[in-house]
Parts: structure tokens; C-alpha cells; sequence
């Protein structure tokens, strides 16, 4: 089983700007990327949570679904609004005979196209806007690769007025072992290239990135920007990384990462932190679920019933999670009642594709008692009960 890593860099980078039309971008939002499968493991679910008044309340959330392969064929962006899961971004992908991505697309703030050679690496990428009721080119980046001196080089173009202008350049180095050296950012100002950022790495003697240096351009020379400190355990596994902005020729503590994993060596929280003068400070965290191939694959051979599952946790203050699953493609609605018989939410009303699903009820504006839930899809009908306890 391949492992994959599902990267957000591209598309969060040519939607916010890192060229002349956008300015400098922080690096930790384009670097981020989900977090690496073990092998006979796949990446299901991941969950953003903000940490307010001192409980974690839910914000986004992002599930994957794989084909018999194992290959990550989509990608799902939702927000939670008012306990209902709407969707905001879908990431769709296709792959050749070997297994090697062919084509990315996605759709959200834009539509957007990523295209990959026989070897699975990156060749092209098109943005499109919404102009004239359709859907118009307005950019793209064409990725080159030179393996005999290690480098890869990607050129941003900007479609203007039915013209291309030359928009951001990056060129990439890397050692022997395939591991980034030196990261180069330049853009097109008055017709010349000009330095923006650079980045350099450095590694252990196991091979594990333990910095990165981020230097600006200003004033004709380069000065301090931003630099990541990691840490692993004995595992190899990264514990922490610690974000901190140039200050002058010194450095001040801005931003924390800390990684939790399960016994099989997979990444199921990333915690963040801030830094407050003198303390580090929570604000908020991701949630990643795992699946191994052999459960998941079994999952979707049984999954043959119709099947709505007791809500969690019960008793419940004030957000409660409620599964269901459907054989079937369904017109599905979910409403919640008090003991009165009186519908006082409703959670779901439209149709879904055949699969499990979960959704998320948030009772804040509810008085503590009881409340039923019930579905309906299709013909299938039933109901729970669940206790809120303020």
C-alpha cells in the first residue's frame, strides 16, 4: 500500500496570492497539508475545533472517501452553520492504470485544475473565475523538473486582457535523498524577476527537518521573516514545531504545533497554540480518523441496511454528534422534537448518495429535558431519544 499525503499548497496558495496581486503570504497557511497515512491506513475524517471559554467547539470538517486502491478520489470541505454541515470546498481526483494522479479538480472559491505526468508528479495547473455566466482561464502555474542538478521550477502566469503576464517564480532544490534544500520565491515587477523569499533546511543525522529559515527581501538584502523549530520522538515521529517571526537579528515565539498519535503510528490531533507574552496559549486543534484498508473496505461490503445510531455523547451539553447510514441514495430528513411533539430543528432535509454519515446538533439556544430525533429516507423511518443537561 502506497502511503499519500493530501496537500493543500497549491490551491490555498493561488486562491489568497503570493504574486503581485496578492503580497506575501505567512508560510505555516500554504505549507500545511493533512498528515501522513501509515501503511494499510487511510485518512477518513479530519475536524477543526476552536477552543472557547474553555470547551472545544466544532467549525469545519473534511472527509475523504477511497477507492479499492486506496487512492483519496475526493475530498469534502464543510462548516458547521447552526448544527447543519453545508458544503463549502470538494477536491475530486483521477488516476491512471499505476496508480498515478492525472487529474486534481477543485471547486469551491474557484475552479481549479491540477494536471500530472505518468510519474505521478505535478505538470500544470489552471485557475478559472467566474466571469460573463462561464467559467474563464485566469491563471496558471507549469511545473519543470530537472533531476540531473536536483531542482524544480514552477512559473506563474496571470491571464490579463488576452494576454499572459508573468505573475511568480519558484525554484525548488533538493539533495540526493530527495530531501528540500533551498525554496526560492521571485516576482514579476517591471519586467524583471525580483527576490521575494527564501527558505532554507536543515536535517539530523536521521534525516528529519529539524528548521526552516524564511528570509524576506527588503531593501536590497535579505532579513530574518519567519523560522519553524521541529522536534521528533525516538520514533521519528514530529512532536512539536514552533513557529517564530523575525524581530531585528532576533526571533520572537508566535506559534506552536503539537502532534499526538495512535499506537499505530498515526497522526490524530494537531494542537495549536499562541503565544501570549509568556505563556503558550490553546486556541485551537485538528482531529484525524483512521481507517485500515481491511476495516474500510469491509465497511462498505456490509454496509446493506438502513440505520440510524444513538446520538454522542448522551447526555449531551451542548453539541451532540447523531451517525446514520444509508444502502441507498435517499431524500433524507433529520428533525428533532421536544416531549410535546413539537419539531423544534430541523437538521437535514435534502439527498444523499449511499454511504454513513454524520451530523452535528448544537442545542445552545434549548432549555435542559428531553428531545427526540427522527429520520426519514425514503420509507425507512425511526426515532431516538436524547437528553440535554445545561
Amino acid at each position: 500500500m502506497k502511503t499519500f499525503t493530501i496537500s493543500f499548497v497549491i490551491f490555498f496558495t493561488v486562491c489568497l496570492g503570493l504574486g503581485q496581486n496578492g503580497g506575501i503570504l505567512p508560510t505555516d497557511y500554504f505549507k500545511y497539508s493533512s498528515p501522513q497515512a501509515e501503511d494499510g491506513y487511510l485518512l477518513i475524517k479530519s475536524t477543526y475545533q476552536d477552543w472557547e471559554k474553555g470547551n472545544w467547539v466544532t467549525r469545519q470538517r473534511t472527509l475523504y472517501n477511497h477507492d479499492s486502491n486506496g487512492n483519496c478520489t475526493e475530498q469534502l470541505g464543510q462548516l458547521l452553520k447552526d448544527g447543519i454541515w453545508e458544503d463549502y470546498f470538494i477536491f475530486t481526483y483521477s488516476y491512471d492504470d499505476d496508480g498515478y494522479r492525472t487529474v486534481e479538480l477543485v471547486q469551491g472559491w474557484g475552479y481549479y485544475m491540477i494536471f500530472y505526468n505518468y510519474e505521478g508528479k505535478v505538470v500544470k495547473e489552471v485557475q478559472y473565475g467566474w466571469d460573463n455566466n462561464q467559467w474563464q482561464i485566469s491563471s496558471e502555474v507549469n511545473h519543470s523538473y530537472f533531476e540531473d542538478i536536483n531542482v524544480r521550477e514552477e512559473m506563474s502566469k496571470l491571464w490579463i486582457e488576452e494576454n499572459w503576464i508573468n505573475d511568480y517564480k519558484r525554484t525548488y532544490s533538493y539533495d540526493e535523498y530527495g530531501n528540500d534544500i533551498e525554496w526560492l520565491y521571485k516576482n514579476w515587477v517591471d519586467s524583471n524577476w525580483e527576490n521575494q523569499l527564501i527558505a532554507t533546511f536543515s536535517y539530523d543525522v536521521n534525516d528529519n527537518n529539524i528548521e526552516e529559515l524564511w528570509l524576506l527581501w527588503s531593501e536590497d538584502q535579505w532579513v530574518n521573516y519567519q523560522k519553524w523549530l521541529y522536534s521528533y520522538n525516538t520514533d521519528g515521529e514530529k512532536i512539536d514545531g514552533i513557529l517564530q517571526l523575525g524581530e531585528g537579528d532576533g526571533w520572537l515565539n508566535f506559534r506552536k504545533e503539537i502532534y499526538s498519535y495512535d499506537e499505530n503510528g498515526n497522526n490524530i490531533e494537531l494542537l495549536i497554540q499562541s503565544w501570549d507574552e509568556n505563556n503558550w496559549v490553546t486556541k485551537n486543534r485538528y482531529l484525524y480518523i483512521w481507517e485500515s484498508v481491511t476495516s474500510l473496505n469491509e465497511q462498505k461490503m456490509i454496509l446493506s441496511d438502513f440505520k440510524l445510531c444513538q446520538n454522542y455523547p448522551n447526555p449531551f451539553n451542548p453539541s451532540t454528534t447523531i451517525e446514520f447510514d444509508l444502502p441507498i441514495a435517499s431524500d433524507v430528513m433529520i428533525d428533532v422534537y421536544n416531549t410535546a411533539g413539537q419539531k423544534v430543528q430541523t437538521l437535514m432535509n435534502k439527498r444523499m448518495t449511499a454511504g454513513n454519515y454524520e451530523i452535528e446538533f448544537n442545542a445552545a439556544n434549548l432549555s435542559s429535558g428531553v428531545y427526540f430525533y427522527r429520520i426519514q429516507a425514503g420509507e425507512f423511518q425511526d426515532m431516538k431519544k436524547m437528553i440535554l443537561i445545561k
